[in-house]
């Protein structure tokens, strides 16, 4: 209206669509879980934590685009994932972290047997494939990861 102040322009000026995107994303997360959710979105979640004050929607696409799915993209090698635009060493980290969680979660098995998570790449489709090795052996590992050196 001519004549109307910005700060009266504003308050009746329904909010933009992503206002409180981020929130709404982890309210959802929390109370349907992981399994519930689109890839782009759990993506989204990871780069949260990456890049704090940045849309990361069209990078989370962006990279489940190049790498064909969420867990190629997790098993991605850094210089890979330093190859998508926007993505650099925190997306690298969040990424890698997301792996190496994976890895020690698969170590955590019933009744002293030992897992390992297997990833491949490779140019063609699927980009990456994994698959679980479960063994009765013992590994000498003590359950233990707490870095002491």
């Amino acid at each position: 209206m001519a004549g109307e102040t910005p700060e009266a322009a504003a308050e009746t000026d329904p909010a933009p669509h992503y206002h409180g995107h981020r929130q709404r994303l982890k309210e959802r997360f929390l109370k349907v879980g992981g399994a519930a959710m689109a890839d782009y979105e759990l993506m989204e979640l990871l780069l949260f934590q990456a890049l704090p004050r940045r849309d990361v929607k069209p990078l989370a696409k962006s990279i489940l685009e190049r790498f064909g799915g969420f867990a190629a993209a997790i098993a991605a090698e850094p210089a890979q994932i330093r190859a998508v635009p926007g993505a650099g060493e925190a997306v690298v980290v969040a990424l890698k972290t997301v792996a190496a969680a994976a890895e020690r979660l698969a170590w955590l098995t019933p009744a002293g047997m030992t897992a390992r998570i297997h990833l491949s790449l490779s140019d063609e489709p699927p980009l990456a494939q994994a698959f679980v090795v479960i063994s009765a052996e013992p590994t000498g590992l003590s359950g233990s990861f707490r870095g002491d050196g």
